[in-house]
């Protein structure tokens, strides 16, 4: 079966995806049987910057983005790691710079193979892209740019990461 992938006219990184099989597909092939949905994922998906969700338990988060120069997007699981028994402390997201408590920002973590995970500490729900909608507002700054910026850092890590951790 052949996946039906298009870039959105909205903007450099949005996209479709028509089908619940094409945005599997998106994911590693070792990763795709981890893919969980909630039942009421509608389709097709308008992303204009990314689309993420979690599986009922809330342990694993699911992010799919696309670069405008890759053909389809790209799919990461993240777990969250650590727990909301902690002191409340605050901390800062490394993808939107968000700051708030250990119960909104934490560390998510990627299994790369079955031996080694890679992690860095952002919003739990990956609400990035609201939450820059908001300081855009707030500070009438310009959301277009600081939304780039982010799907910037998404990619990099995705490069850096996932796709040489496969090549190697």
């Amino acid at each position: 079966m052949s996946a039906t992938f298009r870039d959105m006219e909205k903007g450099r990184y949005g996209f479709r995806v028509q089908s619940q099989e094409d945005l599997v597909s998106c994911f590693r092939p070792k990763d795709q049987k981890k893919v969980l949905f909630d039942k009421w994922e509608p389709f097709p998906i308008d992303a204009d910057y990314y689309h993420t969700w979690s599986e009922s338990s809330g342990v694993y988060t699911y992010l799919v983005f696309k670069k405008p120069e890759w053909s389809k997007p790209k799919g990461m699981i993240f777990r969250k790691t650590g727990g909301g028994h902690q002191q409340a402390k605050s901390r800062m997201c490394d993808w939107c710079n968000a700051v708030g408590t250990s119960d909104q920002i934490g560390l998510m973590t990627i299994a790369i193979d079955s031996k080694h995970t890679v992690g860095m500490m952002l919003c739990l729900d990956l609400s990035c892209r609201e939450k820059l909608e908001t300081i855009a507002a707030l500070a009438r700054r310009d959301f277009d740019s600081l939304v780039n910026r982010l799907c910037q850092r998404i990619g990099k890590f995705f490069e850096q990461t996932v796709t040489k951790a496969d090549s190697t």
